[in-house]
């Protein structure tokens, strides 16, 4: 089974047109597979699919870091077995450097970018936030879109997104009209805390800028 990356593209496109990466389409192509699998096919599908390097990304997992992200990942199948399906697959690579497929593939319907481990995972001609980590995930900005500017005329985050992430820890940077947290401890912010700040971000989204 090829992947046809140019369907995944929603540059210059009408909305209505889009067809934006899933895990299932990635699942897919890993379910083709009749042999077993290495690295490289894992890091060409969710680069094909999702646009995302998996060689930048750094290995997260305390028991392979000391690997680059190729070698981590020969490293796990050759210990847990390279026949896996596609949820294992991903499973793996959440495991690996924290990184949730599904969960991104799901930003582009709540119009969220993300930059993460030093590359766009999320980018989205139109997404009204961006999330950005730092490295290695310590700390986590949330930022107007060009986008939501131009349609809203706003220049700063709204004051309900700002309600809706103060619990989590969340300051509003003035001088820079951004969102910041970071860890006390300087440790990455976890996976839980990931999915609290997109869930509260997509909630306001779909709440007060569906018409955006």
């Amino acid at each position: 089974m090829s992947i046809d990356n140019t369907i995944f593209s929603n540059r210059d496109r009408d909305e209505s047109l889009i067809i934006y990466p899933t895990a299932e389409a990635l699942d897919a192509y890993f379910s083709s597979i009749s042999c077993g699998i290495e690295s490289s096919e894992i890091c060409n599908a969710i680069n094909r699919i999702f646009g995302i390097d998996i060689d930048l990304a750094p290995v997260l997992h305390p028991d392979y870091a000391f690997l680059d992200s190729r070698t981590a990942i020969d490293s796990y199948l050759k210990k847990h077995g390279n026949k896996q399906g596609g949820p294992e697959i991903r499973q793996i690579i959440q495991q690996l450097f924290g990184m949730n497929l599904a969960g991104i593939a799901e930003l582009y319907k709540d119009r969220i970018d993300l930059y993460s481990k030093d590359q766009w995972m999320v980018q989205n001609d139109l997404a009204l936030f961006l999330v950005h980590t730092g490295k290695k995930d310590i700390d986590v900005r949330i930022i107007p879109t060009d986008y939501f500017i131009k349609k809203t005329g706003m220049e700063v985050v709204p004051p309900s997104l700002q309600e809706a992430l103060a619990p989590l820890g969340y300051s509003y940077i003035e001088s820079e009209q951004h969102l910041y947290y970071k860890d006390p401890d300087g440790q990455p912010v976890s996976g839980e805390f990931k999915i609290k700040t997109m869930k509260a971000i997509a909630k306001i989204v779909h709440a007060d800028f569906v018409g955006f």
